[in-house]
């Protein structure tokens, strides 16, 4: 929808899709790449993403396999892309760690808008069908069409919609401070840390502690002779959880949407 309304004001606009739960740590670097990416992606009739250099074999992201160097952009190079990888096995991340071909999939794309339009109506023509009737028409009836057409549009990620399918990728590498901060564990690399170890906010006393993640919010929140664990405190909830298993918080949200303890989401 957002391809169809910068289509609206320029049939050659070039758009970039940026994830809001993302932090970028270098922006210049960050910026660098992104020029790279607009100028192969209003060169070419591609589709460009950013792969993200692996640190370590990470089970919660999606990967992407690089494939020949197609050309450098101002010291930037641009890879095809050989196959987009799901979130794999621990065993499986080691492989991709160890190749060195593979990067973590960022989700961040850049496209012409008239491409991405064209690729969507070969790929999701439905999709695309119901789009156009909330792009068109007069804009004072915009919301009154979007809140009466869009609940009825697929709801599927554009990997699986399109980027999977698609042989015309482009991948360029951007080692700029990347976090996905999807889960917990993220913020053991943006908060301040005690001298045990523990990442923390708020007020926290720790004893005979480490290596912990602790949001105390507004309660003081005292750790004794704990390791490694997530510590979430709010005023009407407390998550505690094993750092390696934190990103099985879905599990419990599920529960809550079973239960219809709607007021803990």
């Amino acid at each position: 929808l957002g391809a169809l309304a910068a289509l609206q004001r320029d049939p050659e606009a070039v758009i970039a899709c940026l994830p809001a739960d993302q932090m970028i740590g270098d922006i210049e670097k960050f910026r660098k790449v992104l020029r790279a990416g607009l100028a192969a992606a209003k060169k070419d009739e591609v589709h460009v993403t950013f792969g993200i250099p692996p640190s370590a074999p990470e089970t919660g992201f999606g990967y992407i396999e690089r494939s020949r160097k197609i050309k450098v952009i101002s010291g930037v190079p641009v890879y095809q892309v050989k196959r987009f990888a799901e979130k794999p096995s621990l065993q499986k991340a080691k492989r991709y760690l160890a190749s060195g071909k593979f990067y973590w999939n960022s989700g961040i794309f850049i496209w012409k808008a008239s491409f991405l339009i064209d690729a969507l109506r070969r790929e999701k023509p439905g999709i695309i069908q119901k789009l156009c009737r909330i792009a068109d028409g007069p804009r004072k009836q915009f919301q009154s069409r979007f809140r009466k057409i869009y609940p009825s549009v697929e709801s599927i990620s554009i990997d699986y919609a399109l980027m999977e399918r698609a042989s015309n990728v482009r991948v360029i590498p951007g080692d700029f401070g990347w976090s996905d901060i999807g889960s917990w564990s993220a913020f053991e690399k943006i908060w301040s840390k005690d001298s045990s170890g523990n990442a923390v906010r708020g007020k926290v006393i720790s004893v005979d502690s480490a290596g912990n993640i602790v949001d105390g919010d507004s309660k003081l929140v005292a750790l004794v002779g704990i390791r490694d664990l997530v510590v979430v405190s709010t005023d009407d909830a407390m998550l505690i959880a094993r750092k390696d298993q934190v990103q099985d918080v879905r599990k419990v949200i599920d529960i809550l949407k079973r239960e219809k303890l709607n007021q803990y989401l």
